[in-house]
């Protein structure tokens, strides 16, 4: 398992929850950067919300990784979840190439419908279902 993370205290949370249950290090990855279309090691600013910002003078920098250019364990992902609050677009496109060869199996990422600007969101559905050619595509 892969987890990518930036905000320092998930980052805190997640290796206290590995260590708790005794987690192989072997089987869960936790790497402290930001999945993106970006050239693998740019820097990346992200301005975080609500009290996480204290430590960090409200916003950090972290690292970007794309998905493409990790050298995965196996041929197949069975589950990409991608929680990056609007960035999903920039998660994807990080991974054409797993995407090409079929890697990836199933995806799960947020899709808020209402309450937001939908331009964005219908340009993220169409990419899915055009470029990455999705079979399905459920909504919750």
């Amino acid at each position: 398992m892969y987890i990518f993370e930036i905000q320092p205290t998930m980052v805190a949370f997640i290796n206290s929850s590995i260590n708790h249950n005794s987690f192989p290090r072997s089987r869960v990855q936790l790497l402290r950067r930001a999945v993106s279309d970006q050239p693998t090691g740019s820097t990346i600013k992200f301005n975080l919300g609500g009290g996480l910002t204290a430590a960090t003078g409200g916003s950090v920098s972290v690292e970007t990784i794309r998905l493409d250019d990790i050298s995965w364990p196996s041929s197949s992902i069975f589950m990409l979840k991608i929680d990056v609050e609007g960035f999903e677009f920039n998660v994807l496109r990080s991974a054409t190439n797993l995407f090409a060869e079929k890697r990836i199996q199933h995806v799960i990422f947020e899709y808020t419908a209402w309450f937001t600007d939908r331009a964005p969101q219908e340009v993220l559905l169409s990419y899915v279902q055009n470029n990455l050619g999705a079979h399905f595509l459920y909504a919750l």
